[in-house]
């Protein structure tokens, strides 16, 4: 008797539980431990009510701090790069495998930082977005939600969406490229296709050209197909400095060269020369002069300064030294000086 009214007792509490909780397969954790502790049916059914919003809000607080301790990480790993000791012990192993000769700012430490905080901006979204997808889909699943139709069509809202995005998709995967294998960084003057310039920002998305005129040049990264640095490891000055048909050529020679050699020997620019002034002779011979080339080799992003001091000096030692300039090209006839006749 005593067993069948334990049996029946039992029977009675599952039948109780069930209808507070509803089935096994969909049952709260809460709920059933409610029921358990205190053996009623109300305040059950009250802890079923109250479960799912304190779920939901248990997980927007932990995705919450995780997106916080996360970016806290990265931004720290950032700061990082900027410490003496980041920069020393990132300064050897460049030595050690030889990546220090591709440095091209004069400031490497804070090109390689400015690379880390355009990576670590980028971590910091991908984090974000990843744990903001992840917390979604916990709510969802809180409410018994069948995923399978809602995948479906995210897969096919995706499909739509990645041919509308994949040329916003092409710029991201070029400018990741571009970042870890350092083609230009802050600073370098670039030759980018549809622009020449000097770089001001690079980000994942885009490149920030500033051209000679002051023009602000903004192009995708996925349209960069090739890039020209004018400012890595070396530069070179080419000089073709054109001399009257009659010029004792052994002597302009000279000249070029004595003031190349007394431009590497002057104080002001001789940290800007590394090597040694070659003077490669005539170049072209036309109707009205000869033209010289001599090339000088420099620092990144100096050959510019030096050929204009090359330039004038040469010009002064030409003068001092009887040597006469070409003629100048005139226009045919006045008419084509003025341009063309109008109708």
């Amino acid at each position: 008797m005593l067993f069948n009214d334990r049996f029946f007792q039992n029977i009675n509490d599952l039948n109780e539980l069930q209808e507070a909780c509803g089935d096994k397969q969909t049952r709260g954790k809460l709920c059933e431990f409610a029921h358990n502790l205190t053996g009623s049916q109300y305040v059950a059914e009250v802890s079923d009510a109250i479960s799912k919003p304190v779920r939901i809000l248990l997980i927007i607080l932990i995705a919450y701090l995780a997106n916080r301790i996360i970016r806290f990480f990265i931004r720290r790993s950032v700061k990082n790069l900027a410490k003496a000791k980041s920069r020393e012990r990132l300064l050897k192993f460049k030595k050690r495998t030889g990546l220090s000769k591709l440095e091209t700012s004069e400031n490497p430490s804070y090109r390689t930082v400015q690379r880390a905080e355009t990576i670590g901006s980028a971590l910091k979204g991908v984090a974000t977005f990843s744990i903001i997808v992840t917390a979604i889909l916990l709510i969802i699943g809180t409410y018994n939600i069948a995923l399978g139709p809602i995948f479906a069509g995210a897969g096919l809202l995706g499909v739509v969406v990645g041919f509308g995005a994949q040329t916003m998709i092409r710029d991201f995967l070029a400018g990741i490229f571009i970042i870890f294998e350092d083609w230009y960084g802050v600073g370098d003057i670039v030759d980018a296709g549809q622009a020449v310039g000097t770089v001001e920002q690079v980000t994942l998305r885009s490149t920030q050209l500033r051209d000679v005129y002051g023009v602000l040049w903004y192009i995708p990264n996925g349209e960069i197909v090739r890039a020209g640095n004018k400012s890595q490891k070396w530069g070179r000055a080419v000089l073709d400095i054109g001399v009257a048909l009659d010029t004792d050529i052994d002597l302009a020679q000279r000249v070029i060269k004595d003031t190349a050699d007394s431009l590497t020997n002057d104080v002001e620019h001789a940290s800007e020369i590394i090597d040694e002034p070659e003077v490669l002779g005539v170049e072209e011979i036309g109707t009205d002069r000869i033209v010289i080339r001599v090339i000088v080799k420099t620092i990144p992003s100096a050959q510019w300064k030096i050929a204009r001091e090359l330039r004038a000096k040469v010009k002064i030692a030409f003068d001092e030294n009887g040597i006469e300039l070409p003629p100048p090209m005139a226009p045919a006839s006045y008419r084509d000086a003025m341009g063309p006749p109008s109708a």
